[in-house]
């Protein structure tokens, strides 16, 4: 991990489990991100499905000190910062719906974006990704993911600005994400 760096980070359900059992985790789920890890990264997108999460997130420049590794886990700060969110969501679901064991497939893998074109791929992907699974047929549609914060400019747990400005301004995200759902399903 890399300060400055974009990285998309996402695992699944152990056993491909749904990890949302209902809405209010979805929205449990996005509060304990913030609670955790809100303060060592920027969130530039999401999208939360029943058995699965994608995020893109950014480590700022200034928090360069908390991705090196330290202590006998070898685990960065934000690392460590994310394994927390994930054990502090799996032991409230499991206590919540009475299920033992790991909540998710993995530790959870941190992706690197190399550059500019592969941010805005991995952005439309992961937004496009509720009609890839067949849970909708419209991505602008699906209520669980960032894309409707950033069309309509509205900042809750990512950073809309940032985020748009990757793509040069809201006519470009929409443009950007149109083609790329007209390129995965020439049908739309």
């Amino acid at each position: 991990m890399k300060a400055g760096g974009f990285y998309h980070v996402y695992n699944i359900g152990n056993n491909r489990e749904t990890i949302f059992k209902e809405d209010c985790n979805y929205e449990f789920f996005l509060r304990r991100l913030q609670y955790y890890v809100g303060g060592l990264v920027h969130i530039h997108a999401y999208c939360l499905m029943p058995n699965h999460f994608h995020l893109l997130i950014e480590i700022p420049i200034e928090n360069h000190h908390h991705t090196l590794p330290f202590g006998k886990s070898g685990l960065s700060t934000i690392q460590r910062a994310f394994k927390n969110f994930f054990t502090s969501y799996a032991k409230a679901i499991n206590k919540a719906y009475g299920r033992l064991g790991s909540l998710f497939k993995t530790r959870c893998p941190f992706k690197p974006i190399n550059d500019h074109y592969q941010y805005k791929i991995t952005m439309a992907y992961i937004h496009y990704n509720p009609v890839k699974a067949k849970l909708c047929e419209s991505y602008e549609k699906w209520e669980r993911s960032s894309y409707q914060l950033i069309q309509t400019r509205k900042a809750n747990t990512i950073r809309v600005e940032r985020a748009l400005q990757q793509f040069g301004g809201l006519e470009e995200f929409l443009n950007f994400h149109n083609h790329y759902g007209k390129f995965k399903n020439p049908d739309l």
